[in-house]
């Protein structure tokens, strides 16, 4: 016997309309309004565009770009979903850790920017600048490992929207009734 789950997936890719336009679709086949209102134009389509070298941020840019097209990120972040989050962060958590939201919010609006077919060099500026404050093994204009600024990138997001709280140490029985050692 086989069961299947009547669960919409989340996925979100583009796909060209009849008349031209383009539009941020579900796999389940919801459209994703535009943000804002906004309009896709119709000679670009969103999520296709390349991000400004400052530098030598290709490793950076690369990471932006696959990030980009992770499609449950990208609809958290371009649909202003992990704003909750942040918010809720910084009510339960103490900002000692990560950067206090601004390297999240600078990735949203890279993300954002890509997404809606306004990308402008003051997008990827604002994000290498914020990057620069927190990550000082990516202040130079040398190359860098993509996989290293990934993991970095996402351990710093991470740190951003935790809304854990320290839980306390439960001694847990073993099979043999002896408490936990």
């Amino acid at each position: 016997m086989t069961t299947t789950s009547n669960k919409p997936q989340t996925t979100t890719t583009t796909s060209a309309s009849a008349n031209g336009g383009n539009h941020l679709i579900s796999s389940s086949g919801d459209r994703v309004p535009p943000i804002g209102g906004y309009q896709w134009p119709t000679d670009q389509t969103p999520g296709v565009m390349g991000l400004k070298n400052h530098g030598n941020t290709c490793f950076m840019n690369a990471v932006l770009q696959c990030l980009s097209h992770t499609d449950i990120l990208a609809e958290y972040f371009v649909l202003d979903q992990y704003k909750a989050d942040l918010k809720r962060r910084n009510k339960i958590n103490s900002r000692k850790f990560g950067t206090k939201g601004e390297l999240t919010e600078q990735l949203a609006n890279v993300l954002k920017a890509l997404w809606t077919c306004k990308n402008e060099s003051d997008h990827s500026t604002s994000f290498k600048a914020v990057v620069d404050r927190y990550g000082s093994q990516f202040r130079s204009s040398t190359q860098h490992d993509a996989q290293e600024f990934l993991f970095w990138l996402l351990d710093k997001v991470h740190e951003d929207l935790n809304t854990a709280t320290k839980r306390r140490y439960k001694s847990v029985k073993n099979n043999y009734g002896r408490p936990d050692e």
